[in-house]
């Protein structure tokens, strides 16, 4: 006999994900994203872990999917955020300055 049938069982949510994270796609890759909000500098992060970083190297990130108002566009070194929704994507392009 279970002594405590009405208890919850661990949560996950879909696939199997953490429910305190939200899936998205980065460069086609999904990655389980722990943050409501997502910038140029998090996203190249995702991207490019450890890459570095300096005058001649550039990125240019894009996304679609998101929440709110802004549900595509640019994200741009110190500039807005988008707000992440489950199944967005996020493209991020690497290149050198010539």
């Amino acid at each position: 006999m279970n002594d405590t049938p009405n208890q919850p069982q661990e949560a996950k949510g879909d696939h199997g994900h953490d429910p305190h994270t939200t899936e998205i796609y980065v460069n086609t890759r999904s990655v389980d994203y722990p943050e409501d909000r997502i910038d140029y500098a998090q996203a190249v992060e995702i991207a490019f872990p450890g890459i570095p970083k300096g005058p001649d190297v550039t990125f240019s990130v894009t996304f679609s999917g998101a929440k709110g108002e802004m549900q595509s566009g640019s994200l741009v070194e110190g500039g807005a955020s988008a707000r992440v929704k489950k199944g967005m994507s996020v493209d991020v392009v690497h290149s050198n300055r010539s």
